[in-house]
């Protein structure tokens, strides 16, 4: 599948984007350990993490994590091999890095939710990162934009019942969860 580069995705939904980081900004605290994964959604939380004290994100895509520098932000960029001539990593380095840590939250997306809250990917790759981001982290938040809703890509990743938190634009009227909504 040909999944937009991560540049003309940032220019996608701007809007809904920033509205979902300002939402899911109020869970931030000082002095946390955050990771962001590849996503553009994640990377719209930088600006609200650089007003914090002493935080430190991790993240595998390079983007953000120039970004994250560029805003004074302490920041470890998890090693790995660019996916599909892109900005995210993966493979064994990312991987290895992932499974030595342990963050207080995870800010991840994904390119579809069914109303059954089964959160999916077109990519298998960064799904096997994000399983790994989400053992990784203490508390798991979802973002996503409505354009996402109601659709189902070929790899699951995981159902919102098993994750602490999902940020949307708008309400889900049709989902069926146990999971916190913001």
């Amino acid at each position: 599948t040909n999944v937009a580069s991560f540049y003309d995705r940032t220019h996608k939904n701007v809007k809904e984007k920033r509205l979902i980081a300002q939402k899911a900004s109020v869970l931030l605290k000082d002095g946390q350990t955050v990771l962001l994964d590849s996503s553009t959604s994640a990377t719209f939380l930088l600006p609200y993490i650089a007003k914090h004290h002493n935080m430190t994100v991790f993240t595998n895509n390079l983007s953000t994590a120039l970004h994250a520098i560029e805003l004074g932000i302490q920041t470890h960029c998890l090693g790995g091999r660019a996916i599909n001539g892109g900005t995210a990593l993966s493979g064994t380095e990312t991987f290895t890095a992932l499974s030595n840590i342990m963050v207080d939250m995870l800010f991840f997306s994904s390119q579809s939710l069914d109303s059954r809250g089964n959160i999916s990917d077109t990519t298998e790759e960064e799904n096997y990162a994000r399983k790994m981001m989400l053992n990784s982290a203490k508390t798991k938040v979802f973002l996503c934009d409505s354009e996402k809703f109601n659709t189902q890509s070929t790899y699951k990743l995981c159902n919102l019942n098993e994750i602490d938190c999902a940020v949307f634009d708008i309400p889900y009227l049709d989902l069926n969860t146990q999971c916190k909504i913001l």
